[in-house]
């Protein structure tokens, strides 16, 4: 913690490429792992603020998010729920997918669950989703809040997971795997 603590009230962001969003929101996971709960909300606050606004919906979904799974763990619910339905309706309103996989013993009333194949991580299931509905790297870059070269590598990714070997096998793969269903 001592080592990222130098970046409170920042964004993190490796190679101008990738961005983990306010470093806050990390330093309030390991604050809450350390027991330090005032000193999480605390975080989360100031992550949520940065968030806010920096003026990204993705970064200030995956805020609430986080903090209505840390304050759900801690027992409060009403708590959890209200960030999570926060969050839930700011991701709905813009157009961001959920990614929520939630244990049984976590899980709060509005949470989406849904199972990974292949292994695959939960934004690489989003990528997958959007090739399957036909959409360029641009495209998915621009509706993920991501760079085409980050969808490139996820695509890679998901070809390699998967067995695939291209978009249209990728998208047959979607269908037959479940993670989207014919309409």
């Amino acid at each position: 913690m001592a080592e990222l603590a130098p970046m409170s009230g920042r964004t993190l962001t490796a190679a101008f490429t990738m961005s983990f969003g306010p470093a806050d929101r990390l330093l309030a996971d390991l604050a809450e792992l350390a027991g330090q709960r005032e000193l999480a909300t605390a975080h989360f606050e100031a992550a949520l603020a940065l968030a806010e606004r920096s003026g990204s919906p993705l970064w200030t979904v995956e805020v609430l998010l986080d903090w209505a799974d840390v304050t759900s763990a801690r027992g409060e619910v009403e708590r959890a729920v209200e960030l999570d339905r926060r969050g839930a309706a700011l991701a709905a309103r813009v157009g961001i997918g959920r990614r929520r996989w939630v244990s049984a013993a976590r899980s709060l009333p509005c949470a989406d669950v849904m199972a990974r194949p292949a292994g695959l991580s939960a934004r690489e299931v989003e990528v997958l989703r959007c090739v399957a509905a036909g959409l360029s790297n641009r495209e998915i870059g621009l509706r993920l809040y991501i760079s085409q070269n980050t969808v490139a590598n996820h695509v890679r990714a998901i070809l390699r997971k998967t067995g695939c070997g291209n978009r249209t096998e990728a998208t047959t793969y979607a269908h037959r795997s479940g993670v989207i269903t014919s309409s």
